[in-house]
């Protein structure tokens, strides 16, 4: 059986992109992951083929300046890790730019296959470390930090992802990126789409009894992590502008959750707009089950959120619920394809106008284009695609 190392700067627990992977590659393979921030509930997610290898992170001072400067070095601390253990893996899978370094020598050190998987353009999101709002002189110090980590990032980027035996992205549009930006051939698309669920409706939470909503009251969910780029004030400032029969359902944690709280209550909007925190994944799709329409706002402030194909339009589509979502170049394209929902701009008024167009709507027609959508966007659909992919890189 061959082995596979798979590497992740982060926890596991609600990482659904590299969970589906390592339980589609523990199929035919043995997989080591080696990660940060272990729960009790890790190994649950994954069969006996799978062994975890977890550690805490040392956030020390030497740590935080190489996260703001030469961070590709950051996770260093995987190569010794990984080389310790004496261990012939096959190939090196390594999940976005700052684990790529380690992955790269550890990878040479073993003569295994190196598998690079960037699940967004990992430059262009560096803006979103950098606080906004602070004084002129940190204000300064923050903007050459970031220019100083892009530069000499994308020189690092550019000599390491042409090391890299195979490079996977999540959608077409990153794929181009990658190959115009570092003339690379070699880019596969492996898109991050829910498995196929079957759920009864029973199973699914009533929001109208959890909060004492009316049976005609029309509720909106979002999901996901609250920070930057979600559009959640927008949508937030939105549901003012819209029939007070319009509830939304904000689903998860993040460093935006005390802003959008505080937001909620300042426009006096807390008997419309309540909180849940973020669920375990099998219950997520019996919450967003529960409501009748799904919300996805991007905002595009870098190049990584403009090209991205978020991954709660798909789940919302599995839901078998209507979306408003932005005009973006991969949400358009899903669009195009199926009548699933309604785009919108990224402003108050326009997304409060399509809103409530869209609830006044007969929505059979939309939740039947979902169920037809949801056969061809889901991650059985691509499972083979990433067996072929190992199978020609380790054979």
């Amino acid at each position: 059986m061959n082995k596979i190392c798979v590497l992740l700067n982060g926890p596991i627990y609600n990482d659904h992109r590299v969970i589906k992977i390592i339980n589609t590659l523990s199929q035919k393979h043995s997989i080591d992951l080696y990660y940060l921030a272990a729960t009790p509930q890790d190994k649950t997610l994954f069969n006996e083929k799978v062994e975890l290898f977890s550690f805490d992170y040392n956030n020390s001072i030497k740590t935080k300046i190489i996260r703001h400067s030469f961070f590709w070095h950051e996770f260093n601390f995987f190569i010794k890790s990984v080389l310790d253990k004496n261990i012939a893996y096959h190939a090196i899978w390594c999940n976005d730019f700052p684990t790529l370094h380690p992955a790269y020598k550890i990878a040479k050190k073993l003569k295994s296959n190196l598998i690079y998987d960037s699940h967004e353009i990992y430059l262009e999101t560096l803006n979103q470390f950098f606080p906004t709002k602070t004084s002129l002189i940190k204000s300064l110090i923050f903007k050459t930090s970031l220019g100083f980590m892009r530069t000499f990032g994308k020189m690092a980027e550019k000599r390491l992802i042409n090391k890299a035996n195979q490079i996977i992205t999540v959608n077409d549009s990153l794929a181009d990126y990658f190959k115009t930006t570092y003339g690379v051939n070699n880019v596969s698309v492996i898109m991050n789409f829910p498995p196929i669920t079957s759920l009864e409706a029973s199973q699914f939470i009533d929001f109208r009894v959890l909060f004492s909503f009316q049976e005609n009251d029309k509720i909106l969910i979002y999901q996901g992590v609250l920070n930057k780029g979600r559009g959640l004030e927008l949508v937030i400032n939105s549901i003012k502008h819209t029939p007070q029969n319009i509830k939304l359902i904000i689903l998860g944690d993040g460093p935006l959750k005390s802003e959008l709280t505080a937001l909620t209550s300042d426009l006096n909007l807390q008997q419309r707009i309540k909180f849940i925190n973020k669920v375990p994944i099998n219950e997520l799709l019996n919450y967003t089950s529960g409501a009748d329409f799904g919300i996805n706002i991007l905002e595009d402030f870098n190049l990584s959120k403009k090209l991205a194909s978020p991954n709660k339009l798909f789940e919302y589509i599995h839901a078998g619920i209507p979306v408003v979502c932005s005009q973006s170049v991969e949400n358009d394209k899903v669009l195009a394809k199926y009548s699933i929902g309604i785009a919108v701009k990224n402003e108050s008024k326009d997304i409060a106008k399509k809103i409530t167009e869209l609830v006044d709507k007969e929505i059979r027609g939309y939740k039947l284009a979902c169920k037809k959508a949801s056969k061809e966007y889901n991650w059985e659909a691509q499972e083979e695609m990433i067996l072929n992919l190992i199978r020609t890189e380790i054979n």
